[in-house]
Parts: structure tokens; sequence; C-alpha cells
């Protein structure tokens, strides 16, 4: 009611919403709100995923190198123990067995590297020239100073290798886990 003139104000009136039409909006608004919800999620999820997955190629690249560092370090870990004592020093008869036993593993090694192309990568073709630099070691093992080169260099190399699947997070994809040498 007004106050100043005592009649009732008139304001068009809004048609009576029927219970049914209320909820009609009100399941339509949830059910548009469920599918954005939806869409949403998995939009974000398979950007995620995505991510997360990396290139087969990588992978594959990955599996290799990790194989053939660990086939060198083993190999090398196996040639210390027989062939080079506490001191450094080759122990007596070591040139031959070295040259009859390791330098074949090694030369298959390489082989191995070369028919899976290993050096495609940069910490591939770094472990070729650790396993080259060994294969030279192989052959001249009475020489400390290029038995302590070619051992580093194999060293350094392996570390590059683990460097290259930390930095692409390959870790987790490989099938062949880190060797732990015992010699360090």
């Amino acid at each position: 009611m007004d106050k100043k003139s005592g009649k009732h104000e008139t304001h068009p009136r809004k048609a009576p919403v029927g219970p049914y039409k209320r909820l009609v909006v009100g399941a339509i608004t949830i059910t548009v709100s469920i599918v954005v919800s939806y869409a949403v999620v998995r939009a974000l999820t398979q950007q995620h995923i995505n991510a997360a997955q990396p290139d087969r190629q990588l992978v594959r690249s990955g599996n290799l190198l990790r194989i053939h560092a660990n086939a060198l370090e083993k190999l090398l870990d196996e040639l210390r123990a027989d062939a080079i004592g506490d001191t450094g020093a080759a122990v007596s008869g070591a040139e031959t067995h070295v040259k009859g036993v390791y330098q074949p593993q090694l030369r298959e090694l390489r082989s191995r590297m070369l028919a899976d192309a290993t050096g495609a990568t940069e910490p591939g073709r770094k472990l070729l020239a650790a396993v080259d630099r060994c294969l030279a070691m192989t052959a001249h093992f009475g020489d400390l100073r290029l038995r302590e080169l070619a051992l580093n260099q194999a060293a350094l190399a392996v570390a590059d290798v683990e460097s290259f699947i930390f930095q692409h997070q390959l870790e987790h994809f490989l099938r062949e886990k880190k060797y732990i040498s015992r010699h360090k």
C-alpha cells in the first residue's frame, strides 16, 4: 500500500511458477554443470597424461643406453677384479688374460652398440668412444696412464647416460635398472 494515497500499488504480477518448472530448471542446471565439470577435468587430465608420457623413440634410446652402459660397467668391474691389483698395477699375466677375455667382450659390446645405433645420441657417442678407449686399453694393458684414462672416460660416459635419462625423466619407463659399480 502506498502511504501517501492509501491505495494499493499496482505492479504487474509474475505468473506463478509451478513446482515442476522449478524442478526441471534445477535438473537442467545441475546436468549442465556436471557435463562442464567432466569436460574440464578430462581436458586437464589428458594434458597431464600426454605431458607425462615421453616419446617412444626417447624411451627406446634410454633403454639401449642404459643396457649398454650397464654392460660396460659390469665388464669393467670384472676386469678390475681379475686384472688390476689394489695398487692399480696389473697383476702378473693380466695382459694376456685381458686380451683373451675382455677384448673380445668389448668388441662384441661395440658391435651391439653399432647395431643398435647407440651413437645417434650425444651420450651414445660418448659411450661408444669410451668403449673404443677401453679396447685400446686392453691392447696396451701395461700402460697405466692409458688404463686410468680409459676407466675414467668410461665412468664419465656412464654418468652422461644417467644424466640423459634423468634430464628426460625416463627412469620409470626403462626396463633395466642402473647397475651399481663396486669400484667408484
